[in-house]
């Protein structure tokens, strides 16, 4: 059953670039452990609000991997460059853990 990671946090108008360029570096690191599919949403209301999807192929196989990432030397620093990059008076980050029940995918003919 895949597992899915949801984050919601608020980036700094101005560090958008740099933060989905940070997202790419850690995407990196987790590429090296993990098979996985990410959507970062970016509010039409709030610029500064964003939610992140993850999909993995389990539980396991995420714990297993996040267990490797931790042990990655540059993953601290890279946490720690995206907490710099939050709204300070609104620096929560929101994690949800979910399963994936039904997965519906449509694409038109034309």
């Amino acid at each position: 059953m895949k597992y899915v990671k949801l984050h919601a946090y608020h980036v700094q108008k101005e560090k958008r670039d740099e933060y989905l360029d940070l997202q790419r570096q850690a995407a990196e690191v987790y590429g090296r452990h993990a098979s996985f599919r990410t959507l970062f949403l970016n509010s039409m209301e709030d610029e500064t609000r964003w939610i992140e999807i993850t999909t993995y192929d389990s539980e396991e196989s995420y714990a297993e991997a996040i267990r490797l990432i931790d042990e990655e030397p540059e993953i601290g620093d890279l946490f720690r460059r995206f907490k710099s990059l939050l709204v300070q008076e609104n620096a929560e980050i929101v994690e949800e853990d979910f399963k994936l029940a039904k997965e519906i995918v449509v694409r038109t003919t034309e």
